[in-house]
């Protein structure tokens, strides 16, 4: 019997099992399927009762992120991913959204193909680099105070400034996050003018989900004023569009964690 239904507790051991088979590199704990449980969207698909696919989606206005989708690796090349799909897309429907978004890494042909095929489309591309404790310490060392540059916690009032300085930004998860107290939103400002915009998420150690930035020579500066909300000694960070800042951070030998686009879908 083909299903599906909402993932509960009881279901999270396997769901982290199948997380680990479908991501090798992303790896999944039950505290984070608790959560996920509490705040967002979780739909798995059940066939006779075993889960073989789950959704992770999010609402944010009239704007739907399609956070995960994912099929164990033993039932993939099935057609399930492909049922998992039309079943986002009618949910999304269902909920009144207007436009659905997600990220795929960029060598993964097959999931781009079978996106694409679903009627979305590459808007943006995106960096996720991980920088490790040692390396944060050179950036510390070099990292000369400046007191006319500072981090500032937003609000909803913020929002025509963030606009304004970055016009391509998603604007309807823009507004939502600025709307929860529960998102650490941050803006760094010099003089008064916005050069950086992150969400930032303190057990995750980084922006999520993606920074934005107008200067590359603010960057170091941003990651020490940060070491204040780290919980961790790495530091992940992500941006889009920003080639320029990726080849910098190649030269200084920064893992590469993944390289995505974001693909969009209106409905």
């Amino acid at each position: 019997m083909r299903e599906f239904r909402n993932i509960e507790e009881k279901n999270c051991l396997e769901l982290v099992k199948l997380n680990a088979s479908a991501f090798q590199d992303d790896h999944m704990e039950k505290e984070n399927c608790l959560n996920q449980i509490k705040e967002d969207n979780l739909i798995g698909l059940f066939i006779n009762n075993k889960l073989v696919g789950y959704l992770l989606m999010r609402i944010m206005g009239d704007y739907g992120h399609l956070a995960h989708i994912a099929v164990s690796a033993k039932h993939q090349r099935k057609g399930y991913g492909t049922e998992l799909m039309k079943y986002s897309i009618e949910f999304f429907k269902k909920h009144n959204v207007k436009k659905m978004g997600l990220y795929v890494e960029t060598k993964n042909v097959v999931a781009i193909n079978m996106y694409k095929k679903c009627g979305y489309k590459v808007s943006n591309e995106s960096w996720h680099y991980w920088i490790e404790k040692e390396q944060l310490e050179e950036i510390e060392i070099k990292h000369l105070s400046d007191t006319s540059r500072h981090i500032v916690e937003v609000k909803e009032d913020d929002y025509d400034r963030i606009v304004r300085a970055f016009p391509d930004i998603n604007k309807e998860e823009l507004m939502v996050h600025l709307k929860n107290e529960k998102h650490l939103t941050l803006c760094y400002k010099i003089k008064g003018e916005i050069k950086v915009y992150a969400r930032f998420n303190v057990n995750f150690s980084g922006c999520r989900p993606f920074l934005y930035i107008n200067e590359t020579r603010y960057v170091d500066e941003f990651i020490v004023k940060m070491k204040k909300y780290r919980k961790k000694e790495y530091f992940r960070l992500t941006f889009d569009n920003y080639k320029e800042l990726s080849e910098e951070f190649e030269r200084r030998g920064y893992k590469l964690w993944h390289h995505l686009f974001n693909m969009e879908k209106n409905l």
